[in-house]
């Protein structure tokens, strides 16, 4: 069962006081003149027993009803995912150790203090490098991890982070579906076996051996559903983990995805193409960087099937769902 934490019941104005203040320091001087106004509005309304949360929710709802909100950030070379629902937030990996404190102010700039679901697909650090900031400043609530263990400088952090706040982390071994206001959320293990990567050098980059599995096949997997909308969210799935998923939607007659974050960063394997052509997306992103972009093998077969390609290193890119439409902005 995953660990719930009411990080903010019990707390003191004074405690409350001093998250806002950190609050205003990490947002940067331009976002603390901006939200000088609603900041002492919120310790009025904290002062009345309010949470903090509750306080800013009445100041500024940030989600809308039957609407669903995915925000690819734009990070070069490295994956962040923000959902939100009407009620909940969930993030998909923290990017790499610098990109932490972004993630932290652009939610704190959305007035969003906790985290319902941080999923960090797997241990590479363009994926969870900024997850002890994350954990450090928001509240997560439930802390979803692969079934594999890794020692590196950014696990030490996140660890770290783990102890520090008391989030304790769930190993994914069986999917999970959620159902999240009006989405529903599936989150899907990889079928590796457990295992240790204990190499300490966080630029490796593990390959399949006979002995040794591929690191990215661990990846988790994640898929929304709202309405007549579908998103897949896949790490850095390589082929053995893609041709795990292409068999689950052959077997459960999972129908194309509308929206695809891109395996890998937009690289390609054995299995890239099969994979493109089952998911059949209207709308890719690749989190690639520019001295290494997305493979033009990649690019060239969406652009076969008329899917249109955002690329993060060019900013984020924002996509909206009401449950029948779907609008992506960069």
């Amino acid at each position: 069962m995953l660990i719930m934490l009411e990080f903010l019941e019990g707390l003191g104005f004074v405690k409350k006081y001093l998250m806002l203040l950190c609050l205003l320091i990490f947002v940067g001087c331009n976002a603390q003149h901006e939200l000088a106004d609603t900041v002492d509005e919120i310790y009025m309304l904290a002062d009345d027993n309010y949470t903090i949360e509750e306080a800013s929710m009445f100041l500024h709802p940030h989600k809308e009803s039957g609407v669903v909100d995915v925000y690819v950030f734009g990070f070069p070379s490295a994956d962040a995912i923000l959902i939100t629902t009407e009620n909940y937030v969930v993030l998909i990996d923290t990017g790499e150790r610098q990109h932490g404190r972004m993630i932290s102010d652009a939610l704190f700039a959305r007035t969003i203090f906790h985290i319902d679901y941080l999923i960090i697909t797997h241990f590479d650090r363009d994926h969870v490098g900024g997850a002890y900031y994350v954990l450090r400043f928001l509240e997560v609530r439930n802390l979803i991890v692969p079934n594999y263990e890794r020692v590196s400088n950014s696990v030490n952090r996140l660890n770290l982070a783990k102890q520090r706040e008391g989030v304790e982390a769930y190993v994914l071994t069986e999917t999970i579906t959620l159902t999240l206001d009006d989405a529903v959320i599936v989150i899907k293990p990889s079928g590796l076996d457990f295992f240790v990567f204990g190499n300490e050098d966080d630029d490796d980059n593990y390959e399949a051996t006979t002995d040794i599995p591929s690191e990215n096949d661990f990846s988790i997997i994640v898929s929304v559903g709202h309405g007549e909308n579908n998103f897949l969210f896949t790490g850095d799935a390589m082929a053995g983990r893609l041709g795990e998923f292409l068999e689950f939607m052959e077997t459960e007659e999972i129908p194309p995805f509308d929206f695809l974050k891109l395996p890998h960063h937009g690289r390609h394997n054995r299995r890239t193409m099969e994979f493109l052509a089952a998911v059949n997306p209207r709308y890719a992103v690749s989190t690639c960087c520019f001295n290494r972009p997305a493979d033009e093998r990649v690019v060239t077969f969406l652009e076969s099937i008329n899917a249109e390609i955002f690329f993060s290193k060019f900013g984020g890119v924002h996509v909206r769902s009401d449950g029948v439409n779907l609008m992506v902005t960069q």
